[in-house]
């Protein structure tokens, strides 16, 4: 077994070292690169819309249907409900 002192082996660990002995070897120093199919790209989109559906509050189908039926019965028109969804409209925009 070789010990060798530790400057030699941090010399040995430098980028440029490590950069000038694989050119010295043929090889040509660049960046990493992946490649990612066409079936992994498709497979992170499904997941990226599948995170975003599980983060989307829950849709109550009574809540729904509710307001379905008020806006069928003409609910809406009723004077003291007008004015309260006037004054939340304007508190909502801050008036």
């Amino acid at each position: 077994m070789v010990i060798r002192p530790i400057s030699e082996i941090a010399n040995s660990l430098n980028p440029q070292n490590v950069a000038k002995r694989e050119k010295v070897k043929g090889e040509s120093v660049g960046r990493d690169k992946v490649d990612i199919s066409s079936e992994g790209r498709i497979l992170h989109q499904v997941q990226q819309a599948s995170n975003i559906v599980s983060e989307a509050p829950d849709i109550r189908v009574e809540k729904v249907e509710e307001a379905r039926e008020r806006l069928t019965t003409s609910y809406y028109l009723q004077r003291q409900i007008v004015e309260r969804i006037a004054e939340r409209i304007a508190k909502a925009l801050g008036f």
